[in-house]
């Protein structure tokens, strides 16, 4: 049996004919079971039914619950992404308790608007926490504090609300869900920012023999994400790079096909000139593109 996320077939919980039915939804693992929509298993089940399948799932793999009680699940909330078009297409700024994917070519565009973010939360929220998990060490606080000057932000303000985590391998990547566990759980508002998840699961799969442990570990990786997001009502922003489809020329997140069905919100950047950005929000299969500017002074609606 596979630890990270075992599949259906290996628990043995539910009957041959409703495995083929979980599939025609996508549904392969424990995790995606828990993590599926009521509508979805609703198809393949009787409201009760599923109910009592997804109680006898959470005691056969550890460390993992669904909230089914919704009276229970706190309510969403917003924060800005300094940008009026964009947080307007976002319904006033991007949601916790899901997944923000900013993806781009360059890495400069993607962090740099998450730096506005970052901002934006500490600005609004004197108690807010950041956990910022950079593999490649390519986050810059200077960076930060050169921009957080123009939100009327001190330096000291900014460092002690962040914290910092480079894993150097991919099961210590998972770390990252300890670290949260330990020191951030009950700590609102948080927000979780994964830079580059792409690009580390990528290079660390150079090997064939290795390739499918690390693409089921990243997906193993994202669907964790999105349970503690969820469960915690959190912010989680992915930072990861995009790729050009040869057939379409269009442009989508790297492993989209592995990962792009837990992300609620994508954001693809694509510059336009020297200082000007196309953003494609593609939110509840739905997709609409905006302009705007981005410069070292951050990013700013274009005029």
């Amino acid at each position: 049996m596979t630890v990270l996320d075992p599949t259906l077939e290996e628990l043995s919980i539910i009957p041959e004919d409703k495995l083929e039915e979980l599939k025609k939804e996508h549904v392969f693992t424990a995790y995606q079971m828990l993590l599926t929509p009521q509508k979805a298993l609703e198809k393949c089940f009787e409201k009760e039914e599923a109910k009592k399948l997804l109680s006898i799932l959470q005691t056969k793999v550890k460390g993992v619950y669904r909230v089914t009680d919704k009276s229970i699940t706190p309510p969403r909330t917003k924060i800005s992404t300094s940008l009026k078009t964009l947080d307007s297409i976002l319904n006033n700024g991007i949601t916790s308790a899901e997944i923000t994917e900013i993806c781009s070519e360059q890495r400069y565009p993607r962090t740099l608007l998450c730096y506005n973010i970052i901002l934006k939360l500490i600005q609004e929220h004197i108690d807010a926490k950041v956990l910022y998990n950079d593999p490649y060490g390519m986050f810059r606080p200077e960076g930060l504090i050169k921009l957080g000057n123009l939100y009327g932000l001190k330096a000291e303000h900014i460092i002690n609300k962040i914290f910092i985590f480079h894993p150097y391998t991919v099961d210590q990547q998972f770390d990252v869900f300890k670290i949260y566990g330990n020191v951030f759980e009950r700590h609102h508002p948080c927000m979780i920012v994964v830079d580059g998840i792409g690009d580390f699961f990528r290079l660390a799969a150079k090997k064939r023999s290795i390739i499918y442990n690390r693409i089921k570990a990243l997906e193993g990786f994202i669907l964790k994400l999105k349970y503690i997001v969820a469960k915690d009502n959190i912010y989680a922003i992915l930072l990861n790079n995009t790729v050009k489809k040869f057939d379409t020329e269009t442009f989508l997140p790297e492993f989209d096909t592995i990962i792009g069905p837990y992300i609620e919100t994508k954001i693809l950047l694509q510059r336009i000139d020297l200082t000007n950005w196309n953003a494609k929000v593609i939110k509840n299969r739905k997709t609409e593109v905006l302009q705007f500017s981005l410069t070292t002074y951050g990013a700013g609606d274009t005029i």
